[in-house]
């Protein structure tokens, strides 16, 4: 009797296992034969760094070897988003003129305006004496107006003073873009004395600029000439 209940117990677990098997085994999806391959992950596009000084200063020296004019060589590194103020160190380094570099700026930034060329030159490293040469080479532009282009960049008075002291002009005209632009006959004095004018040349300046005597005595007098 213990026999024919252990065997049918056997024969009861035996059954419930195949039922499970059954069961996992229709439970599972069959794959469909006539479904669409998925398509492969497309790959994860890596973005190019951001061009820096040094990469914008190799590029342009490399075209100008191969012969390729400041405009094109500036619009070559826009297009990879490079500033203007990358572009103007950069064709600066490769030994593009005066005015090459100020021509390929304002047609490829549209910097026709003298401050905000200036200003833009002055935050490539460009000294006073090299704006001035920029803006001289592609604008002319009068010694008042190149004046105020430059202090509106930031450019202190006696830094201009020097820099076009350095380009040969004369200092009654140097004076009188000063005063034309604002600056007080004091201030002018200053700028020429820290750019080593001698008091001579402050006093025949300011005369010439139509100072009168009274004030230039006593402007001379404050800054201690």
């Amino acid at each position: 009797m213990l026999y024919r209940s252990v065997v049918s117990m056997i024969s009861v677990g035996g059954l419930l296992l195949t039922s499970v098997a059954t069961a996992q085994t229709f439970a599972r999806p069959k794959p469909n034969p006539w479904a669409t391959p998925s398509a492969p992950a497309a790959p994860v596009r890596q973005e190019a760094p951001p061009l820096d000084q040094e990469s914008a200063d190799t590029i342009a020296s490399e075209l100008k070897q191969r012969k390729n004019a400041a405009d094109k060589v500036a619009a070559d590194l826009k297009q990879e988003d490079a500033s203007a103020k990358l572009v103007a160190h950069a064709l600066h380094v490769a030994g593009y003129t005066n005015k090459e570099i100020g021509d390929a700026l304002h047609e490829t930034y549209d910097l026709s305006k003298p401050d905000e060329l200036a200003s833009t030159l002055r935050d490539a490293g460009f000294d006073t004496a090299g704006v001035i040469g920029v803006l001289q080479d592609t604008q002319q532009l009068p010694a008042a107006e190149l004046c105020d282009a430059l202090i509106k960049a930031g450019a202190k008075p006696v830094e201009i003073a020097r820099a076009l002291q350095a380009s040969k002009l004369d200092p009654a005209t140097i004076a009188a873009a000063f005063l034309k632009q604002g600056q007080t006959a004091e201030a002018v004095a200053k700028a020429f004395k820290g750019a080593g004018y001698s008091a001579s040349q402050t006093v025949s300046s300011l005369k010439t600029a139509r100072v009168s005597v009274a004030e230039i005595v006593a402007v001379l007098k404050g800054i201690g000439l």
